[in-house]
């Protein structure tokens, strides 16, 4: 057998955001443009895969219509 491994657990104190961390953040990084963000996702949602389920024949097509 080999070398037993050791996992390490964060205190609680790191378990939490911290005000401070989060303002430091804020003034160090540079502002990013929010309507450009796109999540990358694990995986889809139930409701998600559900729906391509049963929509395979009209997957390509453009939901969103402009008015």
């Amino acid at each position: 057998m080999g070398k037993k491994q050791q996992v390490a657990f964060s205190s609680n104190e790191d378990d939490y955001p911290q005000a401070y961390h989060l303002g430091l953040l804020g003034i160090e990084e540079k502002p990013v443009e929010i309507h450009s963000f796109v999540p990358e996702y694990l995986r889809l949602t139930q409701a998600e895969s559900q729906w391509l389920e049963n929509h395979q024949e009209r997957v390509d097509e453009t939901f969103v219509e402009k008015i």
